[in-house]
Formats: structure tokens, sequence, C-alpha cells
């Protein structure tokens, strides 16, 4: 990530979880950040950290408003990482999700959250539900991947792959759970 990161001159981008844990509070996810080592690599941008704003929610049938933090404007920061590699389509494979509930600030919401399932709404999302009491899809997540990318299984037979990448989120789960990315280059070209 390191290598990544400093190459675009980009900005780690989190935000403070809504489940219990180190990092749903501003203060202890700064902590967090500061022993992985984040800080020594990029800036950091805790969206959340200077407060929420509420963005409304077309045709909501039960929010009217989704919670972002207000630092969601400083998202076109991963846009625009994402534009700078000069990529005709991003395409992302099926999204699958686990099921269940979570604790947040809040109080208890459902797997997916209405975050998730609202964007995959508006976008024509398909998220497969596997039977995993967890949440694997943030909406964070989901919301770049409707904003820049095209859900589609490629014939990898077709492509060749130029550069690739993995990475593993922050949680412990008992199972793999993980993101890859590619950069390729279609053969028929």
């Amino acid at each position: 990530m390191k290598e990544l990161v400093q190459k675009l001159g980009g900005t780690i981008v989190e935000c403070n979880t809504t489940y219990n844990g180190k990092r749903d509070f501003t203060e202890d996810h700064k902590k967090v950040i500061k022993d992985h080592g984040f800080y020594d690599i990029a800036k950091v941008d805790i969206m959340d950290s200077e407060g929420e704003e509420k963005l409304p929610v077309k045709n909501g049938k039960h929010l009217k408003y989704n919670l972002v933090g207000t630092h969601l404007k400083n998202i076109v920061s991963a846009i625009c990482g994402i534009e700078s590699l000069n990529a005709e389509k991003i395409y992302f494979s099926s999204l699958y999700e686990g099921k269940g509930k979570i604790m947040c600030r809040r109080g208890e919401i459902p797997v997916p959250t209405p975050a998730v399932v609202n964007i995959a709404n508006e976008y024509n999302l398909t998220i497969n539900e596997i039977n995993f009491d967890k949440e694997l899809i943030t909406p964070t997540g989901i919301g770049i991947l409707a904003s820049v990318g095209v859900c589609k299984d490629l014939d990898i037979a077709q492509e060749t792959i130029i550069k690739s990448g993995i990475g593993f989120g922050k949680r412990a789960y008992n199972t793999p759970c993980n993101l890859k990315a590619y950069i390729l280059k279609n053969n028929k070209k």
C-alpha cells in the first residue's frame, strides 16, 4: 500500500466504524492509525472526524436520509486515484455480503446495512447473501464501486494481467475476506 499511496501522492481515507471496537471514536481511531504506521506513509482523512451530515435518500422506503462524514467531499481523492490508472473500464466481480445485525453508535442495524442496500438498489448492483454473520460490504466501499465500476465476471482467458493487488481489510474474521484488483490488457485489441 505504501508504494501506491506515495506514487499517487494519495490520502488514506478512513471512517469511524459503526460497530464497537478500537475505531468507533475518532481519538481511538487515530491511535490505531498511528500504531499501524499509516501517518508515516501518507496523509490520513477520517471522514467523520469533524461530524456528520445527512444525505437525502431518494424514494427511501425505510430511510429518509443517510448519515455520512462531513469529509465525504474528500472522497474525490479516491476517485482521482482510480482515474490516474487510465483504465478504459473498471470491472469488479459479484458482491457477497453477510447477514445478521451489527452494533453501532446509534444502536443495532441489519446487515447488509440500509446505506449499502440503497446504493446497491440505486445502481442496480446485486448483493449475494452468504451464511456469515458479519458485515463485508461498507457504504464507502460500495459507493466507490458504484461510482467508477461495472459489475461483470470477466473471461480471464481473454486478458493479460499487467498488475495486481490484494487487500484483506482490518477486521479479524475466521474466514478469508479479501478484495483482489487487477489492471488487465484485453488480448483481442
